[in-house]
């Protein structure tokens, strides 16, 4: 194998000659590894991006959308279990407690905290990231609301004594938590209706086809009672109050 050394600079005329081919080699290298480079972040990006699409569209939307469409349905069970404590029997009350059953959701967040543990958050647009974040912000609320929800139900359905008459403590407390259960339904439907406007705001609603089939599937559990969101509004609630405020506001008397 021949070996060709490197030919010693002959004049100090060609030593400018050579200070640029130097200066122009690094300069290649470093902008091809700053171009390899924004594309490595850039497809970061867009797959982090991609899983928050998932994660929105395929599972906190369609719920967020369900709670919306079956808000009214919830509203008039809980009011008539709460006025029927004045005149209904015992084994009466127990029976509409039982049949009162919101679905428990969990509100994934998942594909957000992954982005914020790593570097990709910062690769991004400050705008965009603000786009993705608002209905991210929404969700550890609603998850409290949703959590404090499942607690009122059992406390409907078992706080009453199993067998027997009822007293006066009992129909109260009884209408205090269908009365609370009233105002978390509300709340959970009053979140879940901004969800689906931000989602709509970032270019991602729900497909028409999608809403059909849940609309569909809401309606036979539910009944004619189901209603589909209107999302045309403006954004009338911020809020966010910790989980003091919202027992406290959740569990103020009928």
């Amino acid at each position: 194998m021949d070996f060709h050394p490197p030919k010693a600079i002959q004049s100090i005329k060609e030593l400018p000659r050579e200070i640029l081919v130097i200066v122009l080699g690094v300069s290649i290298a470093l902008v091809g590894e700053s171009l390899v480079d924004g594309y490595r972040w850039r497809e970061k990006v867009t797959n982090a991006e991609e899983e928050m699409k998932l994660e929105l569209l395929a599972d906190n939307g369609p719920q967020a959308f369900v709670r919306v469409a079956i808000a009214k349905c919830l509203d008039s069970s809980i009011s008539r279990i709460h006025e029927s404590a004045e005149t209904a029997s015992a084994p009466e009350l127990r029976k509409l407690a039982h049949a009162y059953a919101p679905p428990f959701r969990t509100w994934d967040t998942e594909a957000w905290k992954a982005l914020l543990a790593s570097d990709v958050a910062s690769h991004m647009d400050p705008a965009r990231l603000v786009d993705w974040s608002e209905p991210y912000r929404l969700f550890p609320i609603m998850t409290q609301w949703s959590q404090l929800e499942s607690e009122l139900v059992t406390e409907l359905q078992e706080g009453l004594p199993i067998s027997g008459d009822l007293s006066r403590e009992d129909l109260h407390q009884f209408q205090r938590t269908a009365a609370s259960l009233r105002r978390v339904n509300a709340k959970l439907a009053s979140k879940s209706k901004l969800v689906l406007v931000r989602l709509k705001k970032n270019g991602m609603p729900l497909p028409e086809s999608e809403m059909a089939e849940l609309l569909e599937k809401a309606r036979g559990i539910y009944g004619d009672c189901v209603r589909a969101p209107v999302v045309d509004g403006e954004e009338t609630e911020s809020e966010f109050t910790n989980e003091a405020e919202m027992r406290r506001e959740a569990l103020e008397g009928s």
